[in-house]
């Protein structure tokens, strides 16, 4: 054969000879299977094909084309193969075993047939191609006959036939095409219709219709052009009757888009009868349908349907099915369903304008739902209330509201997608929108996002009268839902279809239901029961009106009442009706009592409706259809669920009315009637507690359980007087059986069982709240669903809720709705609260709801529901029993299993205790509320019940967790216990004293703090012996049981002397002493996070080093390895240099921390890498690392003479083979490797990388091999393999390398692929050598020993299976970038998971084919986009990848088991609490008693393990090294103290204790009280929260203001406070918190505390004597720390500050006393200055801190009396008192100090020292400046030598620094007294005055002359002596104007308003618009002088009003002209 077919020169003819010959022997000889010949039949055609493949590749010469002409002429191949396939076919068929024809059978021995198959086809298309030819009618009918119509067909036949005729259309001419079509295709049956053969009848559809010219093909759509398309009913057959559902829904589509949406124009014009028609269709098919099925009501209403619809043109619908069984009907039926509502969906959703004919869905208001809104650019959050019903048109106008946003511009995204506006009408449930939602908001700059509609919700007013035009109407008339509802009334034909009782079909009718418009005959119907209510006569009219309407029974059809329609509509067992059309009417009800429309009109009409159909006892009827028998108990959950709900949305509404929110209200007057769109539909159903129906409050969102409970309460002065008249007139029977249902729904709902709400049993009867049966069932099997042998309960019953597992949402608002309800009622008929007293089980309700019901929602409106039932008044009824008695009697008198203190007895009660929360709430409250002569009356000792709550809590054992931690569901109840006797005490004070002590201590030593007291007993010789038994976990756990202990204590020490005390002093002994370790820090914080949920412990990065981590967490969670490597105890001398001593304490923390991390600290300081000291902050390569460490520790090993671990767990050998191939002999040579290295460049997977690894090379011709035994060079093969495999093989992925050419090392990002379970068979030195032999078997069939066959490396059976248990990812690039480990937990409780372990995070990981993809292979990505304007996102590498790999062999998988969470919890099991003694050695773990959680065993088991337990002690402890396992305790010990103290709960504790008793003055113990509480306060304050961080600093002013309290309100507070100051303790820490700490906000704390102390002991002068002690210790830290912290001392001096302003006159001489000034002043100036010395202390840059100490020195001379210097007589003028203090009465005699420092000579470097203030500092300076204007007053040598000083600075200092010297001189200068006008001449006259210095500096330093000319033009201003004074010296400064004004004419563009030249840095002037008005003003002011008038100038001028205004400013700067701040703020109008 081979020879033959290859080409020759010969003939063509020749050439092509074999193919014919064995085609037709393929055709002849079938008969003989075993004719070799057929063997070449498939090597022949895909020979023949690669020829002519080749051919036509090679050349496109004429004569070698040919070949294909000559193919077809000479040998009618098409007709020769299309034969051989059909006779390959019938062979294949005969030689098809048992089960059929198959793809993979054998046809001869060689090929399959599918091979056969794939040849024939693949030829004959690619020749048909190629040759240019068409298929004749007849190959193609073979070959559909042979492969799809045939015998024998298997189904790769018609899949690969339908494949093959689909690519190959093109390859058939039009008319064959149509033939195939008409003649094959549309025979098919429909449950031969695969997806291909789906896409094959869609290809030949369209082709056919095109070539008819019945499609048209526009761009890429298709549009129909003639209705009636061939093949049209075959698609319909396909939808309907089609086993696969997705071929159904591409059918139903191809329906809906060639019925209607592909249409052109012209045809769609007419919709309304295009709709018809396709309901006429659906109809023709659904009467085909149901007259297969039910009875003849259905038929009859179908047939009724088609006849109406006979107008339009009827195709006749082939009904040949002949299957008439009802599953394929029903089928049929609910497909015509989907259809109907595809078709409605679909067209509306075009329609995108708002509608007025409302869908039914969008008529009513569905269930509330709370939509969290995200703003993504401030990421604020916000909720907004909704409803299922809502449109998101409507959602889009409330969050435009929301953010003040115009709602074109607001985008939503829902999911990760962006509605659009198109999508405007759309439902919220349509959207799939859940309770919760999440949505993100973005606004756009303007326009709309996209959408067919843009103005749709664009502005509202001219919306409505462009949509209510008539057009508008038209087209919503023309809708298909609105058609199918008013034209077509589909309704009985729904309702009859709902009947059948087929949920699916139920479902389908109900969602048309909802999608197309309401049915107007029910609404006529409701009209109807409006108009009588109006007339309140009976017209003949609307009787004859009401005949339409076919759900009135007949009798009443003449003359209805308003019952009679009622009854008719809302009975289920009325005639037609059921519980499906009752929920649909209630809806429609719905609609007319609560629009969403909303308009003046609709609401109107609803009102008027509202009290009619009340009037006609609506609410009872509402009600009834709750009652026990309205509903059939067959009906389905849903339709019941529907029912109740909307029931009790009507009945709340009749009850409360519409509460319209106001707020809203007004918008809606104000914007006008509105179109839908832009309207919300309005949430009528919700009472006014909750007033803006946008609900925005972030406290609503966060605390999900009050807003359902807010939801359902009802407040009674609500409810609408209709409603109340309604209740209170009822029949008592009647009220009666209302409360009755309201509590059965309520209950049956909680229960998630609403089916028995209409159960014919009557509630059951019993003892206790969870009878015998629920009881052994829970203790047996631990679950609470019913056994079979019980079966379901069929009634309702005490502990009903308790079996139910969960409870959905919709269950929970009903049962919530119900009992607010119920509550109601009662609150409006107290006198009838008996009624509800004496209800069946009506405890067993109350129990049920408030403590049984999973849903924690449901338990919480259960509790406020009650309590304010038990709130209600019934004073005017003295004989009815009050309801908080009832309810209390009820919550007291159950019998629960919340008191059993064992674990054991509380074991099975699990679920319940986790509820309790709820029932403790109610007690507790109902309790706090009762008065004295009540508990007498109900026999109620609180002291009683105190004593066995205590009782109970000493008796109280928690069930521990695996961590040792309390479970949840005791927390649960202990802290209802916790709860529960807080409110006990609060009820008997007098017994606090007495049950004090027996409380504190234990819930401080076992329930809060046990890790502190262990710590502090350690610390005392007694107990250290004791503690390594002891349990370091307290018994409380959660914040919410520990919050409950804080108050009961909290609770205890109110107005207890006694309990304070002790609580004050355990505290402090525990928590607040003086730690010399932290006297400096501040801002500390310990770790306080524990490990993280998944139990392990992570590792602190150090700066670089993420690769030790990572490698470290891997060999940690190696199973067995950290566990062999803790057991060896080498006592070595200097742990802290051992490495392994490091690893070792290293693996001790992993496995026994509690904390988050662990810090390795002394490993990064010794660890050498190769002998080189490794710098934390530099990146190491992690495999260098790995190698490098465990090479290291098996050295350390082999020196102590140990096993080798590491070397024993990875180390494998290579063998590096070099084989001959001319003689026998081989060589080899053997070497270790710890990790496999592996190439990643052109891998892409780890496979290739292993094959490359081991493909080796051969050395042949020069580069031979010399082989030693032949003495010769012979060629050979070099290779190496692995000889040995280790238990854990590490994979190091080389991703590193160095690019020499740019000389950078370079990361490889490439895609290498690894698997889950990797064979390593084929890579070892057996696997290559059974390869080698199995190559070489021929044909003698020598073969080796492990056999095997040709087949490649991979299909090796395997042998060596590996395991994938860790990967190092590399996320970055070469030079920087981060590692982290994922790890499989091999061990423990979460064997098999999978963690991320990234530094110090852990997390558990899904990692699934898709995640380590995207995790671990590297290679390339699209990253998703959200961006709209590039669909298409670039591709980029993924820079983090594998690096190395970890592999376990399987077999190795159960090695050495240890528990990752901790090793005591693998004894746990063992030591069940079965009093083992604990052995005393040291290495006992802390939790060596532990009290596990036990499962119910028997004595004999118990028995047992009491015998075994000698053999148990030894597993207590895992071994470790006791100085490892010490260090590790004592850590562990310390972060549980430190996490209990460190915590924002503890610290809220703390500050209730201590401000508890502050204001109780009249206390008879207060002294003693208010001093304990100081005391814990200013310990707690020093050692504890003011060295923390600033987040738990959030209290500092309650504290502040609390130790005030205890300071002014009690001497002896204040004196051990002051005393403790002035202590030595005292006296340092106020040293190092006013100066040395570091955080402002300390520091200012802290002076304000020492400011209140002063105040108070002040205060309390004459009796405390250590006043002035405290005032010399805060003065002498002037002397040295104050000035070595100058750059802290602001504080410091604040505190003088606020001290002497506060107390003034008192202060001031009390410092002065103390030589405060001197002090302060030395501390300015320098001990000995000198007045002549030049130099300053401090530099400006210190000085900038002193700002306080000037004003305190300025206040202190303020209050003394300077009169005495004065040297001229005041005469007339009156001194101005000083603003800055207060005091009234005489000032304090001048002291020598402030005289020395003033008004003498040595006075001049401190009046230097204000000059350089007034130029450094910031902020406020008045008090200086005051200061100095007061000694100038009267006072020539004074003044004159302050302006001296002035005039100095104003030449010498930079000109930014210049405005508060200015404001200083215009303060001076303005002052009025006799010396006046001569300091205005002083300074604007003298040699260096004011104008001297303008002539100076007008060229050189213009910005300083221009703020002179300012200063000049302000001051005439202000000061009429000033003004005059310049009027008559104009000729001395009118040039500075004259040069101002050619300054400002300078430039041709226009003044700046950002720059002023008060503040800026340039000596040269600015122009700005202030110097604009400058020039103005003294223009003004030089004209002016010729002129008479006001000497103050132009009143209206504007400089006067700013003067004015700068008056009332005082402090501000005088050089502002034309702006109230600076030239800064100054902006041009």
């Amino acid at each position: 054969m081979g020879p033959r077919l290859e080409f020759a020169n010969g003939t063509t003819v020749k050439k092509m000879k074999p193919p014919r010959k064995v085609m037709s022997s393929s055709k002849n000889e079938s008969s003989q299977h075993n004719n070799p010949q057929f063997v070449w039949v498939v090597p022949a055609l895909r020979q023949l094909h690669e020829i002519t493949r080749s051919f036509i590749k090679q050349t496109y010469q004429k004569q070698d084309k040919s070949i294909i002409q000559d193919l077809k002429k000479n040998f009618e191949i098409v007709k020769l193969v299309t034969g051989s396939l059909i006779s390959c076919h019938r062979l294949a068929a005969s030689v098809a075993g048992p089960g059929g024809l198959v793809g993979a059978t054998l046809v001869d021995g060689r090929y399959t047939y599918r091979e056969y198959l794939e040849a024939h086809l693949k030829f004959l298309a690619f020749f048909l191609q190629e040759a240019t030819l068409y298929l004749g009618w007849n190959r193609a009918r073979e070959i559909w006959e042979c492969l799809v119509t045939g015998q024998d067909v298997c189904e790769l036949d018609r899949e690969m036939c339908f494949e093959w005729f689909t690519k190959g259309q093109h390859d058939l001419e039009s008319d064959v095409q149509q033939q195939l079509f008409k003649e094959k295709i549309l025979k098919l049956e429909s449950y031969e219709i695969t997806m291909n053969g789906f896409s094959l009848f869609k290809t030949f559809f369209e082709n056919v219709n095109l070539c008819d010219h019945r499609l048209k093909r526009q761009g890429t759509q298709l549009s129909v052009e003639k209705l009636e398309l061939i093949g049209m009913d075959f698609i319909w057959k396909i939808a309907m009757e089609s086993p696969d559902e997705e071929i159904a829904n591409e059918a139903i589509q191809l329906i809906i888009n060639y019925s209607y949406i592909n249409l052109t124009p012209r045809l769609k014009k007419d919709s309304v009868s295009l709709h018809k028609k396709f309901i006429a269709d659906c109809y023709t098919r659904l009467e085909a349908a149901s007259s297969a099925l039910g009875g003849p009501t259905l038929t009859h209403a179908v047939t009724r349907a088609t006849k109406m619809l006979t107008a339009t043109a009827m195709p006749t619908v082939a009904t040949s099915v002949q299957s008439p069984y009802r599953s394929t009907k029903l089928v049929i039926i609910e497909r015509l369903l989907l259809l109907a509502e595809r078709y409605v969906i679909t067209i509306e959703d075009l329609y995108s304008v708002p509608r007025t004919i409302l869908p039914h869905g969008a008529s009513f208001h569905g269930h509330l739902l709370t939509l969290n809104v995200t703003y993504e650019s401030t990421k604020d959050t916000f909720t907004i209330e909704a409803h299922s019903n809502e449109t998101v048109g409507s959602v889009r106008w409330k969050i435009a509201k929301m953010l003040n946003s115009p709602v074109e511009n607001i985008q939503i995204f829902a999911n990760d997608s962006l509605l659009t506006v198109n999508k405007d009408q759309k439902l919220l449930h349509q959207l799939g929108f859940s309770d919760e939602q999440i949505l993100t908001v973005k606004t756009s700059g303007s326009g709309t996002p996209s959408g067919s509609s843009a103005d749709s919700s664009t502005s509202s007013s001219n919306s409505s009268s462009v949509f209510s035009s008539s057009y508008a109407m038209e087209q919503e008339k023309s809708l298909p839902g609105v058609v199918m509802a008013l034209v077509c009334n589909v309704f009985d034909m729904l309702y009859q279809l709902a009947n059948l009782e087929e949920p699916r079909i139920t479902l389908r009718v109900r969602k048309l239901l909802l999608l197309i418009p309401t049915d107007p005959a029910i609404q006529e119907a409701l009209d109807q029961l409006d108009s009588l209510g109006r007339k309140k006569t009976l017209l003949s009219e609307s009787s004859s009106q009401s005949s339409k309407s076919p759900s009135l029974s007949s009798k009443h059809q003449h003359q209805p009442s308003a019952s009679s329609i009622l009854e008719s509509l809302f009975r289920s067992f009325a005639p037609g009706m059921s519980t499906f059309r009752v929920l649909y009417n209630l809806e429609v009800l719905s609609s007319k009592l609560m629009p969403t429309a909303d308009d003046e009109m609709a609401r109107n009409c609803a009102k008027s409706f509202c009290e009619n159909f009340l009037r006609a006892g609506g609410l009872s009827l509402v009600v009834n259809v709750m009652q026990r028998d309205s509903i059939p108990s067959e009906v389905d959950y849903e339709t019941r669920q529907g029912v109740y709900s909307i029931c009790l949305q009507l009945a709340r509404f009749l009850l409360v009315g519409q509460t319209m929110p106001t707020l809203l209200d007004e918008d809606f007057i104000k914007d006008g009637v509105e179109a839908l769109s832009s309207r919300p539909f309005r949430n009528v159903s919700r009472q006014a507690s909750r007033q803006m129906s946008i609900c925005g409050t972030p406290e609503k969102s966060s605390y999900r359980q009050l807003s359902v409970s807010d939801r359902s309460s009802i407040r009674v002065e609500e409810i609408i007087p209709a409603a109340r008249v309604a209740i209170q007139t009822m029949e008592v029977n009647d009220f009666t059986s209302t409360v009755a249902c309201f509590m059965r729904l309520s209950w049956a709902a909680a229960a998630g069982r609403l089916d028995l709400v209409g159960s014919s049993q009557p509630i059951k009867e019993s003892n206790t709240l969870f009878p015998a049966g629920i009881r052994n069932r829970l203790s047996s099997s631990g679950s609470n669903c019913s056994s079979g042998s019980e079966g379901e309960p069929t009634a309702l019953h005490a502990g009903i809720c308790v079996r139910q597992q969960s409870v959905s949402t919709k269950d929970a608002l009903i049962a919530g709705e119900a009992l607010s309800l119920l509550v109601t009622c009662l609150q409006l008929r107290s006198q009838q609260l008996g009624s509800f007293y004496n209800l069946p089980c009506v405890a067993d309700f109350i129990i049920d709801i408030l403590l049984g019901s999973p849903s924690a929602e449901i338990r919480r409106v259960a509790c406020d529901q009650l309590y304010t039932l038990s709130q209600t008044d019934t004073s005017a009824h003295p004989d009815v029993q009050k309801p908080n008695q009832f309810l209390l009697s009820v919550v007291l008198g159950a019998q629960l299993p919340l008191w059993s203190p064992t674990s054991i007895m509380r074991g099975i009660n699990q679920r319940l205790l986790s509820q309790c929360t709820e029932y403790f709430d109610l007690r507790c409250q109902l309790l706090d509320d009762l008065t004295s002569s009540e508990m007498e009356q109900l026999k109620i000792s609180p002291a009683a019940m105190l004593e066995d709550e205590i009782t109970w809590l000493d008796n109280f054992e928690p069930n521990r967790t695996a961590e040792c931690e309390t479970s949840e569901a005791d927390n649960i109840l202990l802290a209802g216990h916790l709860r529960l006797i807080k409110t006990l005490l609060s009820l008997c004070g007098a017994e606090k004293e007495m049950v004090g002590s027996s409380l504190i201590k234990p819930l401080l030593d076992d329930f809060l703090f046990r890790a502190s007291r262990i710590i502090l007993n350690s610390h005392s010789p007694a107990g250290s012996a004791a503690i390594s038994q002891q349990d370091f976990h307290p018994k409380c756990s959660t914040a919410d049981s520990r919050l409950a202990a804080y108050e009961v204590l909290v609770m205890l020490a109110d107005s207890s002397p006694s309990n304070l005390q002790l609580i004050t002093k355990e505290l402090l002994s525990m928590h607040h002493q003086c730690d010399p370790a932290l006297t400096k820090e501040f801002d500390y914080l310990p770790p306080v996070d524990s490990r993280s949920i998944s139990g392990f412990v992570g590792l602190k990065n150090g700066g670089a080093t993420c690769y030790m981590n990572a490698v470290f967490q891997q060999l940690y969670m190696q199973p067995g390895l950290p566990e062999a490597l803790l057991s060896i105890d080498d006592d070595t001398d200097n742990p802290d240099d051992n490495v392994f001593y490091q690893v070792q304490s290293l693996f001790g923390h992993l496995m026994e921390s509690k904390l988050q991390y662990y810090v390795p600290e002394n490993f990064w300081k010794i660890f050498k890498m190769w002998n080189k000291e490794l710098y934390v902050r530099e990146q190491q390569d992690a495999y260098e690392f790995f190698t490098s460490l465990i090479d290291q520790m098996d050295e350390y090993l082999k020196k102590i003479g140990r096993d080798q671990i590491f070397k024993n767990t990875f180390q494998g050998i290579f063998s590096d083979q070099k084989i001959c191939k001319d003689c026998p002999h081989r060589y080899e040579r053997e070497e270790a490797f710890m990790a496999l290295n592996l190439g990643v460049t052109s891998c892409q997977s780890l496979e290739i990388s292993l094959d490359q690894f081991v493909r080796g090379e051969v050395l042949e011709g020069s580069n031979a091999y010399y082989c030693e035994k032949c003495e010769e060079k012979r060629t050979t093969v070099k290779r190496t393999c692995i000889k040995v495999l280790p238990s854990l093989l590490v994979i190091h992925l080389m991703r590193f390398g160095f690019d020499w050419e740019s000389g950078r090392s370079i990361k490889y990002d490439e895609q290498i692929r690894f698997p889950w379970m990797l064979n390593m068979e084929p890579y070892t030195v057996s696997g290559m050598a059974r390869q080698d032999s199995s190559s070489e078997v021929g044909e003698n069939g020598r073969s080796t020993d492990q056999g095997g066959g040709g087949s490649p490396r991979k299909k090796v059976a395997p042998t060596e299976n590996y395991e994938l248990v860790g990967v190092i990812v590399h996320s970055g690039q070469a030079h920087a970038g981060h590692y982290y480990s994922f790890i499989k937990d091999r061990r423990g409780c979460g064997k098999g998971k999978w963690y991320k372990f990234n530094d110090t995070v852990v997390e558990e990981f899904d990692l699934t084919d898709e995640t380590l993809e995207y995790e671990c292979f590297g290679g390339e990505y699209r990253p998703k986009v959200y961006d709209q304007s590039n669909p298409y996102p670039d591709v980029r590498r993924r820079y983090w990848n594998a690096y190395m790999l970890f592999y376990q062999r399987v077999s190795d998988q159960n090695s050495p088991v240890l528990p990752k969470k901790s090793r005591v919890s693998v004894v746990r099991q063992e030591a069940e609490d079965l009093s083992l003694s604990a052995p005393s050695s040291p290495e006992i773990s802390p939790q060596s008693s532990p009290r596990p959680h036990r499962p119910n065993s028997d004595r004999l088991s118990i028995l047992t393990k009491l015998v075994r337990k000698g053999e148990k002690k030894g597993l207590f402890v895992e071994k470790m090294p006791v100085r490892i396992y010490q260090m590790v305790r004592d850590e562990n010990l310390k972060f549980m103290k430190n996490r209990d103290v460190y915590s924002s709960d503890y610290f809220s504790f703390v500050l209730s204790l201590a401000s508890l008793n502050a204001t109780k003055v009249k206390h008879p113990y207060y002294p003693c009280m208010a001093k304990v509480s100081l005391q814990l306060a200013v310990q707690f304050l020093f050692q504890t929260y003011l060295r923390t961080k600033k987040k738990l600093r959030a209290d500092t002013e309650e504290w502040i203001a609390t130790i005030d309290a205890l300071l002014s309100k009690s001497i002896d507070a204040c004196q051990w406070l002051v005393e403790y100051f002035v202590g030595p303790e005292g006296r340092e820490l106020v040293k190092t918190f006013l100066l040395e700490c570091s955080v402002r906000e300390v520091r200012v704390a802290v002076a304000t505390i020492l400011e209140k102390t002063l105040d108070s002991a002040l205060l309390y002068q004459e009796k405390l004597k250590t006043l002035h002690q405290l005032l010399e210790v805060l003065l002498a830290l002037l002397d040295k720390d104050v000035p070595e912290n100058c750059k802290n001392c602001a504080q410091y001096f604040l505190l003088f500050n606020n001290f002497v302003q506060k107390q003034g006159i008192r202060a001031s001489s009390l410092l002065l006393r103390h030589s405060a000034l001197r002090h302060m002043v030395n501390f300015l100036l320098g001990p000995n200055r000198q007045s002549n010395q030049q130099n300053r202390r401090w530099s400006s840059a210190q000085a900038r801190e002193f700002g306080y100490l000037h004003n305190t020195v300025a206040l202190l001379v303020l209050h003394s009396d300077v009169s005495s210097q004065r040297n001229v007589a005041p005469g007339l003028f009156k001194q101005r008192p000083p603003l800055s203090i207060t005091t009234s009465g005489p000032l304090l005699a001048l002291h020598e100090e402030v005289e020395a420092l003033l008004f003498l000579s040595e006075g001049k470097p401190y009046l230097m020292e204000v000059m350089h203030a007034l130029r450094e500092l910031t902020g406020s300076l008045s008090v200086l400046i005051e200061m100095v204007v007061y000694c100038c007053f009267c006072n020539e040598h004074f003044s004159f030598t302050v302006l001296h000083f002035i005039k100095t600075q104003l030449e010498t200092a930079p000109p930014h620094e210049l405005k508060n010297i200015f404001q200083l001189l215009h303060e001076i200068l303005v002052i009025e007294d006799p010396l006046q006008v001569e300091r205005i001449k002083f300074a604007f006259e003298t040699e260096n005055g004011l104008i001297a210095l303008m002539h100076h500096s007008n060229h050189v330093d213009s910005s300083r002359c221009y703020q002179c000319v300012k200063f000049l033009v302000t001051l005439a201003q202000k000061c009429p002596t000033a003004k005059d004074y310049f009027k008559e010296n104009s000729h001395h400064w009118s040039w500075a104007v004259q040069w101002l004004q050619k300054k400002m004419s300078e430039h041709y563009w226009a003044p700046q308003s950002n720059v002023s030249n008060e503040t800026s840095t340039a000596k040269t002037f600015q122009r700005t618009i202030s110097a604009q008005d400058t020039l103005a003003y003294a223009t003004a002011l030089l004209n002016e002088k010729d002129q008479s008038g006001s000497s103050n100038g132009s009143e209206s001028s504007p400089a006067n009003e700013n003067g004015e205004r700068h008056l009332q400013q005082g402090s501000e700067s005088p050089m502002m002209i034309g702006e109230p701040k600076s030239d800064l703020d100054d902006v041009d109008p």
